[in-house]
C-alpha cells in the first residue's frame, strides 16, 4: 500500500504518521522492518534498494520517505520514482510519503500519488 501525507499542518501529519507506525509496530514489534529515509538525500538507486528489500521474519516492511518533493531539487529523481511506483510489490511493502508543506502540484510524482495512493491532506 502506498500512502501520501501532505500539507501545512505538521502536527496532524506527524500524528497520522505515528498512527501508521504504531499499527505497523503492533504487527512487527521488533522494528527491524522499518526504514525512514530523508527525501533530500534520496537517489534512485537508494529508493530501489529500500523498496525492493524483503521483509525479515514478517509479512511486510514499512518505508517512510520524508519531504522528497519539498527538499530534493532533482526533478529527474522524482519522475523516475513516479515511473517505478506501479512496479512495486505492494503486498510486502507499506510505503509512506510525507510532505510537511504543499508540494508542487504539477509534478509527476504528486499527480501519481494523488491518483493512486491513500491520501491524507493535513490543512492548517
Amino acid at each position: 500500500m502506498v500512502r501520501f501525507i501532505y500539507g501545512e499542518n505538521r502536527y496532524l501529519a506527524s500524528q497520522t504518521l505515528k498512527k501508521i507506525e504504531s499499527e505497523f509496530a503492533a504487527r512487527d514489534p521488533s522494528n527491524i522492518n522499518v526504514d525512514k529515509v530523508e527525501g533530500a538525500d534520496l537517489t534512485v538507486s537508494k529508493f530501489v534498494q529500500v523498496v525492493s528489500a524483503m521483509p525479515f521474519l514478517a509479512d511486510s516492511r514499512l518505508v517512510v520517505i520524508k519531504n522528497l518533493m519539498l527538499e530534493n531539487g532533482n526533478s529527474d529523481i522524482k519522475s523516475t520514482i513516479a515511473e517505478k511506483l506501479p512496479l512495486i510489490d505492494s503486498k510486502a511493502l507499506e510505503l509512506v510519503f510525507v510532505e510537511t508543506g504543499e508540494p508542487d502540484k504539477r509534478s509527476k510524482l504528486y499527480k501519481y500519488l494523488l491518483k493512486e495512493a491513500k491520501c491524507t491532506h493535513c490543512e492548517e
